[in-house]
């Protein structure tokens, strides 16, 4: 999953002792990290930007209203499926972002098969990543927000129109 690129493999490589560093300087996470896991989070930040800054605004939306009680033990990989849809509709609105993403294919072996992440664990990775640009979580959480708001406005004026007929 490393790219052949040597700046990108670069960046990978240095940017894995810091994140290590940074939960080692937590008491109670000292013992709890893998550091094949942390490794494993880098990259993923790393090749699929766009896509993993979606699964984090889909996970805090899903969040802020009252999820399952086991949503924290929801695959990454399963938010992802259940939100895809609606991410692709954004692809004129996201294309620059889009295009900072690897490979698809190989972004859905790493998350589906290889590193199974979790909410949970993508909570917690969430508060040392370095490496990933939270104005793209950002950018997708206003786009989000406002499909949100034109289809609730839409079904309103669907509702007014059906009321008059």
């Amino acid at each position: 999953y490393v790219p052949e690129n040597i700046i990108q493999m670069k960046r990978i490589v240095n940017t894995i002792p810091i994140t290590l560093r940074l939960m080692t300087q937590q008491h109670s996470l000292r013992h709890d990290i893998c550091p094949r896991s942390v490794a494993a989070w880098v990259v993923l930040a790393n090749q699929w930007p766009c896509r993993l800054s979606w699964i984090l605004q889909c996970t805090e939306d899903k969040q802020q209203c009252r999820p399952p009680k086991d949503f924290d033990q929801q695959p990454l990989w399963e938010v992802f499926v259940d939100n895809c849809r609606e991410l692709f509709s954004m692809h004129k609105d996201l294309q620059n972002i889009m295009a900072l993403d690897g490979d698809p294919e190989l972004f859905e072996h790493f998350l589906s098969c290889d590193f199974p992440f979790t909410v949970q664990e993508g909570a917690r990775y969430l508060k040392y990543t370095v490496n990933l640009d939270h104005s793209i979580r950002h950018r997708m959480g206003q786009l989000r927000a406002l499909s949100m708001l034109e289809k609730m406005y839409k079904k309103k004026e669907d509702d007014k129109t059906d009321k008059t007929d």
